[in-house]
């Protein structure tokens, strides 16, 4: 990582939190990275995570964004997948 590296947290949610074992993890990435980045990083880290990761919605400092979103500073993501209810 370079020294412009980017800090994310990533929470997980519900069947997200249960297929990685926690409610967070973080990961340094380069500025300029997308959420689709994050998504192919996480798959790789948590494989169990995969069939989530295309179904999911992603949020940044609580707000909704979509996969070409990139990252400029440090920031908190949110993995929030599909419930189910009734």
């Amino acid at each position: 990582m370079s020294a412009n590296s980017v800090l994310v947290e990533v929470l997980l949610f519900a069947g997200a939190a249960e297929k990685v074992g926690k409610r967070s993890t973080s990961f340094q990435l380069e500025p300029g990275d997308t959420i689709e980045n994050l998504q192919r990083v996480l798959g790789q880290q948590y494989p169990d995570l995969e069939p989530l990761l295309g179904i999911s919605r992603w949020a940044v400092n609580s707000e909704f964004v979509d996969s070409s979103y990139s990252f400029r500073s440090d920031m908190q993501i949110a993995l929030i997948p599909p419930v189910s209810g009734g």
